[in-house]
């Protein structure tokens, strides 16, 4: 596959966002979410997945963009694996799964953006069909920057 690799490319606030497809385990339809109490703003709650707790985030809220208003029947909790937790993640909608070869790959640094980038933001990519500059999450530093919320 010439060192291409998968990306779940996703709705934001407006903005479009991928992840690699090799820590998403599921994508589920968002429904009923169960608040939890003196959880940090970006922490809506827990789901029971087929018997397993799993904390959702609102990803908006992590990247400073605001809460995500849930739609019923559009928006999405994408299940991430990170080693041996699972963490869901509140999007708007899921678009599409892209593949990526490194040469299409910008790092965090790219030129064209004029502040410094979210730390969660790994690097971009230009997507071509959205004529628009995508921003790639780093699943590692998600999950990282939740459980430091916990400590």
């Amino acid at each position: 596959m010439d060192g291409k690799k998968k990306y779940l490319l996703f709705l934001l606030m407006e903005n479009h966002y991928c992840l690699s497809l090799a820590s998403v385990r599921e994508v589920i339809v968002a429904s009923e979410i169960t608040a939890l109490p003196n959880s940090d703003i970006s922490e809506i709650g827990v789901i029971n997945l087929r018997g397993e707790i799993i904390t959702v985030l609102d990803l908006a809220a992590k990247l400073g963009r605001g809460k995500t208003t849930v739609s019923i029947g559009q928006s999405c909790v994408v299940i991430c694996q990170q080693e041996q937790l699972s963490i869901g993640l509140l999007v708007e909608a899921v678009v599409a799964v892209k593949t990526l070869g490194p040469e299409e790959i910008m790092p965090r640094q790219a030129p064209s953006v004029e502040e410094a980038p979210h730390p969660l933001v790994a690097a971009f990519y230009q997507d071509r069909e959205l004529d628009e500059l995508v921003m790639i999450l780093d699943i590692h530093q998600v999950v990282a920057s939740a459980l430091l919320k916990k400590q």
